[in-house]
């Protein structure tokens, strides 16, 4: 059994047990038809997707265990096999030439556990956005690790060039300022 939740306008128009593949299945249709002045702070449709995308890939990234399937439109924009191989979830996301150029790289210590997979020097991307930082499981933008990665890859990379990256942090969340 599965759950159907339908809102509409901030309104519960459906809360029912229906039928439904394992998963979870969500459909956004006409976000901001009763707000309009939120929709004139909208930017073209390709850009939103690139937003919605990038949150997208990000989460598969961090959860390479669950299976995702993004459309648009009808057409596919991104499926993962959900068996938890980091590898073919990079290689949906950058390409099957992207991931057969990338290590898995794991350490520990005694406040944290690092995983993940890193790029040789010459798969590299014209910007940063190609690492992914995951802390406990959640993306984050962070310098203090981009720093580290960066010097790492110093004499191997050209000038203005970055990595392709999916590097995890695992530790107590006492040891995290979540700000």
């Amino acid at each position: 059994l599965g759950r159907c939740v339908e809102i509409e306008g901030g309104a519960l128009v459906t809360d029912k047990e229906i039928n439904a593949p394992k998963g979870t299945e969500m459909v956004v249709r006409d976000l901001f038809f009763n707000t309009p002045a939120r929709l004139k702070y909208m930017k073209t449709v390709q850009t939103e997707l690139g937003h919605l995308s990038d949150v997208v890939y990000r989460q598969a990234l961090a959860r390479p265990d669950i299976a995702f399937t993004f459309t648009h439109n009808g057409n596919l924009l991104l499926r993962t096999p959900g068996n938890g191989d980091l590898r073919q979830v990079v290689a949906a996301i950058y390409g099957t030439a992207s991931a057969k150029a990338t290590i898995a790289l794991s350490a520990e210590h005694p406040d944290y556990t690092l995983t993940g997979v890193t790029a040789l020097p010459s798969e590299t991307r014209a910007n940063r956005g190609s690492v992914t930082v995951l802390v406990n499981g959640r993306y984050v933008r962070s310098q203090a690790v981009m720093q580290p990665l960066l010097q790492a890859y110093h004499t191997l990379l050209p000038l203005h060039r970055y990595p392709l990256a999916v590097l995890s942090l695992t530790m107590h969340p006492t040891l995290v300022d979540v700000n």
